[in-house]
């Protein structure tokens, strides 16, 4: 059975997870179970106004 497609891409979980763990925003993208880190990040770029990455750095 396919996993469902969880878009936790702007919560605070996600926020959580790129603040204070070593996951890398491939493995958060995948944990969340987004089709692809590209598509993870313009979601979350989107909803938050930051990229992942950006967003990490802040």
């Amino acid at each position: 059975m396919d996993k469902e497609v969880c878009h936790f891409g702007g919560s605070k979980i996600t926020q959580r997870l790129l603040k204070n763990s070593s996951m890398t925003i491939q493995q958060i993208s995948n944990e969340l179970n987004f089709p692809s880190q590209t598509f993870f990040s313009k979601y979350f770029k989107h909803q938050i106004g930051l990229s992942p990455k950006e967003y990490r750095k802040s």
